[in-house]
């Protein structure tokens, strides 16, 4: 079968069916080489139906409870971890979309830089933390590109970025000397079991979003990604997941949320006993040392 285009990772265009998307014609493949999960779009198709939330006008009040109040735990936990291990203060967040999490590290004493493509979350990243902190555009072309910085994150941006390995170049480029890149990302060995799973046993039409999530990465492939960019260095962790319950409110809600933290630490442990490969956590999250 002809295939839209080859893996994003390694280049191989030998791939076998994944995923097939009920909603639309799309298939998810995985490469045979390297075990990357990615859409089968051209990059024209990519870019004519991806639509994603910073794509709309306003806020809604459900983008806003995810990004400001969900994620407010991992933001903190990961502030208090990466601070014992980088000596600078200087993070660049790539993708900063409505700016909370910068304006988190501002707060914990970090001097803070974003840079986001949506040009109403550009302005509400400035609106929190300062004009001047956030720019408009791609990473790659930007000024932050030819500066230096302690940490650079990228927050759930990964999985939307069409041909990831030059973005991760440009990010290892702009690490200083002991710098850390960090990466949140879903972890496919989580996505597609449960997903499966509600697609069979709860009968939800539910997809894998190949216009929105062109890749799905596991340690393996994410791994060969961060090697082939220069990083080296990695640290497989879990932290907490976005603090989203099952059900809202209620005795089964906020169980449900305890029950997703401690599968988070489980894997947090694994993670970090098998250098990621027994990471089984909804997220990947991975710490990379600069180029040396």
């Amino acid at each position: 079968m002809t295939r839209a285009r080859s893996c994003p990772i390694c280049a191989d265009p030998r791939a076998r069916a994944f995923w097939a998307e009920r909603a639309t014609a799309h298939v998810v493949v995985r490469c045979v080489r390297c075990g990357c999960v990615y859409s089968d779009l051209s990059l024209e198709q990519y870019a004519a139906e991806q639509h994603n939330a910073w794509n709309e006008p306003e806020v809604a009040d459900e983008v806003d409870l995810f990004y400001r109040v969900r994620r407010e735990r991992v933001h903190l936990d990961f502030l208090a971890d990466i601070a014992a291990t980088v000596e600078g203060r200087r993070v660049l967040d790539i993708g900063c979309g409505l700016g909370v999490f910068l304006e988190r590290a501002a707060a914990a004493g970090w001097a803070v830089h974003g840079i986001d493509t949506s040009e109403d979350w550009v302005r509400a990243a400035r609106g929190r933390v300062g004009e001047d902190a956030v720019e408009l555009g791609a990473f790659e072309t930007s000024r932050f590109a030819g500066e230096r910085f302690d940490l650079i994150t990228l927050w759930d941006v990964i999985e939307h970025v069409w041909d990831p390995v030059p973005l991760l170049r440009a990010a290892a480029a702009a690490l200083a000397p002991g710098g850390r890149l960090f990466i949140r990302t879903p972890n496919i060995r989580y996505v597609a079991p449960v997903y499966g799973a509600r697609r069979r046993l709860l009968r939800e039409d539910i997809d894998l979003g190949a216009t929105n999530h062109v890749i799905h990465f596991s340690s393996r492939s994410l791994g060969r990604a961060l090697r082939d960019a220069g990083l080296g260095e990695l640290q497989w962790r879990t932290y907490p997941p976005p603090q989203v319950p099952l059900a809202e409110g209620g005795i089964a809600g906020a169980a449900s949320v305890q029950l997703k933290n401690a599968i988070a630490r489980s894997s947090d442990l694994a993670a970090r006993a098998s250098a990621g490969r027994l990471a089984f956590g909804s997220d990947l999250d991975v710490i990379a040392g600069a180029p040396r």
